[in-house]
């Protein structure tokens, strides 16, 4: 149903009575702000560093993080991914559900485990490994620089970066062999 003129005038007038009453539009407290994860995500073993920083709604999921991290570099998400622990054998964190060869630590769905499982648990991790691509091996670091709240509220925002992204058809070893070409 559309409403009248008379309607839109009346919600007119309650509205600018109750903005100045301050009961609308009242500066947020910092406990009304929304809260981001800061995270900074750098391509493993390439120097000078490919990275980007990002900042992703406190409330959201590792899959919602990967989309952000594609976004960042450009990429088309045409590849395979997980998150996983640091280290050369971490466990699987979050990624697309299944266990790829690995039955005995199946990869859970990433769109179920939400950032804070992770990074605000009791352990209290501050980084992890994002591996894209499987057949190329695509590692890249995931840090966690801290909690921020805005006074605006979006899903997740670009805040910083350097270098060009590589072609998301690069080899790892390739880039690595030829990285001072970038």
């Amino acid at each position: 149903m559309v409403p009248s003129l008379p309607d839109l005038e009346y919600d007119m007038v309650s509205h600018l009575a109750r903005l100045r009453a301050g009961a609308v539009g009242a500066a947020r407290t910092a406990e009304q702000m929304p809260k981001y994860y800061e995270f900074t995500v750098s391509v493993h073993g390439i120097e000078p560093r490919i990275w980007r920083q990002l900042l992703v709604r406190a409330t959201s999921s590792f899959a919602e993080l990967h989309t952000a991290i594609q976004d960042s570099f450009g990429w088309h998400d045409c590849h395979l991914w997980m998150f996983r622990t640091s280290g050369f054998d971490g466990r699987p964190i979050a990624g697309v559900p299944g266990d790829f060869g690995f039955a005995d630590r199946p990869t859970p769905d990433a769109s179920a485990v939400r950032l804070s499982e992770f990074f605000m648990s009791k352990a209290g991790a501050q980084r992890c490994a994002y591996v894209y691509d499987f057949g190329d091996d695509w590692t890249h670091e995931v840090k966690l620089l801290g909690v921020r709240r805005r006074k605006e509220a979006f899903g997740r925002r670009l805040t910083g970066g350097a270098r060009s992204r590589p072609a998301e058809a690069v080899s790892y070893t390739h880039l690595r062999d030829h990285e001072t070409s970038l």
